[in-house]
């Protein structure tokens, strides 16, 4: 807590200059973390996890206000039941709607920013093959998420692109591109339930090699966020991997929050 006691008087300051010094901390409070909202958003991997964040928020509290708003509204006595609108409830649904254009417009914009993944794939891959992980089997999981997340992305790209009439794919077919693309997210994420087993076994063996308690500490955070991450993110997977789906927005959002959360935070941490 900062102190505002005057040490050169020996007193203790009036009222203003308690509020201006407190001013002063604020306004530099508000200037560090503008800029540290610069650096986020000033990379593509930033941008994406602020835009992840906001799409399942909105995703989660829609259907919310959605049901607050039938809660606000009146039955009226006529023969016919029918439903009036208060003004909350009128205020809650159109809030509902906008949130729901708000998720979609920035699912469009994550995919349009995602059409040039395959470039980092690439990128991903050559490294995994060039400085390979020391254990055998975490270096085949992960060539086996390169692979996988490459058709992922090859199928999600054709799929969006078709959809906006750039490409000339019928929709039967892009409804197939956008399944199977997402079961490939499936399997990426499968590999990584495989691989983090992998890496804490490994780690379990090696605990008396860590060189402080401290680096151990670390590794198991990184550890369970990574595994939090993933187990949050795989009913998402098989969802959408389904033509009709398997559970609804409101479970999507609760899902999709706790995944976007941990990686918005750790993106955040390192902007400091």
């Amino acid at each position: 807590m900062p102190s505002y006691y005057d040490k050169s008087s020996g007193k203790a300051p009036d009222l203003a200059t308690i509020l201006q010094r407190m001013s002063q901390l604020k306004a530099r409070d508000v200037d560090a973390g503008i800029a540290r909202l610069n650096r986020l958003l000033s990379t593509s991997s930033g941008i994406e996890r602020v835009l992840s964040f906001l799409y399942y928020l909105c995703t989660l509290l829609a259907p919310q206000l959605s049901r607050a708003s039938l809660l606000l509204t009146i039955k009226l006595p006529t023969p016919v039941p029918l439903l009036a609108l208060t003004p909350a409830s009128a205020t809650l649904a159109t809030t509902s709607t906008r949130l729901r254009r708000l998720a979609a417009k920035i699912s469009d914009v994550r995919m349009f920013l995602r059409l040039w993944g395959l470039v980092g794939m690439y990128s991903w891959g050559k490294d995994t093959l060039h400085n390979p992980p020391k254990d055998a089997v975490e270096q085949a999981l992960v060539l086996g998420q390169v692979a996988v997340n490459v058709a992922y992305q090859v199928m999600e790209n054709v799929a969006y692109l078709s959809s906006q009439k750039i490409l000339g794919i019928e929709k039967r077919v892009q409804a197939r591109l956008w399944l199977w693309s997402t079961r490939c997210w499936f399997a990426h994420i499968v590999l990584e339930f495989l691989r983090l087993e992998r890496v804490r076994s490994r780690r379990e063996g090696k605990k008396s090699l860590l060189t402080s308690r401290e680096e151990e500490k670390t590794a198991a955070e990184n550890w369970w966020k990574a595994w939090i991450t993933n187990a949050a993110n795989a009913p998402l997977s098989i969802h959408w991997s389904l033509a009709d789906g398997l559970i609804s927005d409101t479970a999507v959002g609760a899902f999709g929050t706790v995944g976007a959360v941990i990686s918005l935070r750790d993106a955040w941490n390192k902007c400091a």
